[in-house]
C-alpha cells in the first residue's frame, strides 16, 4: 500500500512537470494588502515642556503615556515589476501607527499552468519611515503663537514628537496568479531598524497647512526649551522597538508579458 502511494505521488509529480505551461517573461502589478502590526515599547510617560517665542509666552506642559505595545492593522499600497524567473523589484507604502516607504530587490522563481502561476520570491527589503506621539495642543493665549520667525493666528497648534526610522532585512513573498490578471500575495518581512533624530512638529488645523518641522525645535542638542523627558530622563530616541516580524496578505492586478 505504501509503495503504491509513493508511486502515485511520483506519477502525479511527473505529470505536473510535463503539463507545466510556458511561464510569462515579465510582469507588472499594482498591489493592495495589509496585516496585523505590533509595535513593542517601553512602558512609561513622556513629559513635555515648551514656551513659544511670542510676547504672551504661550506654553504647553503635557504628559503622554506610553504603553508596552501597540496593536493595529497596517495597510499597504505597492507597485511590483520584474521577471517571473529572474530579478524583480517592489515599491511599497505601509501605513499603520507609523508610515514606511520601502524598496525590495529580489529573485523570483515561478511555475505555471495556463494563466495560473505560483512564485516564490526571496529579497532584501529596505525602508524609511516616521514614528511619533501626539503631545497635545499649544493654545494661543494672546494675539498669535510664534515658532521661530513664523507666526500663527489660530486658536492652537497641534504638537507632535516625531522620529525618522530606517529599516532593512530579509523578505519572502509567495505569489499566485488566478486567471490572467488577478493575483494573491503573502509577504513576510523581518525588519532590522534604527531610529533617527527627534523633532517637535507643529501643524495649524485652522489654516489647512501641512505639518511643518521647524529647525529651532530639533532635539539634536540638549535643550531646556523644549524639554522632553521619558520616565524622568532626557529623551534621546523614541521608546519603540521598531524591528521584528511583519506579515501582509493582499491582492494584485497583474499585466503579463510573454517573450
Amino acid at each position: 500500500m505504501k509503495k503504491l502511494l509513493l508511486l502515485s505521488l511520483l506519477l502525479i509529480t511527473i505529470f505536473q512537470l510535463q503539463a507545466q505551461d510556458e511561464v510569462p517573461w515579465k510582469y507588472r502589478a499594482l498591489y493592495l494588502g495589509g496585516g496585523p502590526r505590533t509595535l513593542a515599547a517601553e512602558e512609561g510617560s513622556i513629559e513635555f515642556s515648551f514656551v513659544d517665542d511670542s510676547p504672551s509666552m504661550d506654553n504647553l506642559q503635557s504628559s503622554t503615556p506610553v504603553e508596552d505595545n501597540y496593536n493595529s492593522i497596517g495597510i499597504q499600497f505597492g507597485f511590483m515589476w520584474g521577471r517571473y524567473n529572474g530579478m524583480s523589484y517592489d515599491l511599497n507604502l505601509d501605513f499603520s501607527k507609523n508610515t514606511i516607504f520601502e524598496l525590495s530587490v529580489g529573485y523570483t522563481m515561478t511555475m505555471a499552468k495556463g494563466y495560473n502561476t505560483f512564485s516564490i520570491r526571496p529579497s532584501i527589503n529596505g525602508g524609511l519611515g516616521a514614528y511619533g506621539f501626539d503631545l497635545g495642543d499649544l493654545e494661543n493665549n494672546g494675539l498669535f503663537i510664534q515658532i521661530g520667525e513664523k507666526q500663527f493666528f489660530g486658536d492652537f497648534l497641534n504638537t507632535r514628537l516625531n522620529s525618522s526610522v530606517a529599516t532593512w532585512g530579509p523578505r519572502l513573498d509567495f505569489f499566485t496568479n488566478i486567471g490572467e490578471h488577478l493575483g494573491i500575495i503573502l509577504k513576510v518581512n523581518y525588519d532590522i531598524a534604527s531610529s533617527g533624530n527627534l523633532d517637535i512638529n507643529f501643524s495649524d488645523p485652522s489654516s489647512g497647512e501641512d505639518q511643518v518641522t521647524f529647525s529651532p525645535i530639533s532635539l539634536k542638542e540638549d535643550t531646556t526649551n523644549p524639554d522632553v523627558r521619558f520616565n524622568g530622563e532626557k529623551l534621546t530616541s523614541l521608546p519603540f522597538d521598531t524591528g521584528g516580524l511583519r506579515i501582509s496578505i493582499g491582492v494584485a492586478y497583474v499585466w503579463n508579458k510573454f517573450k
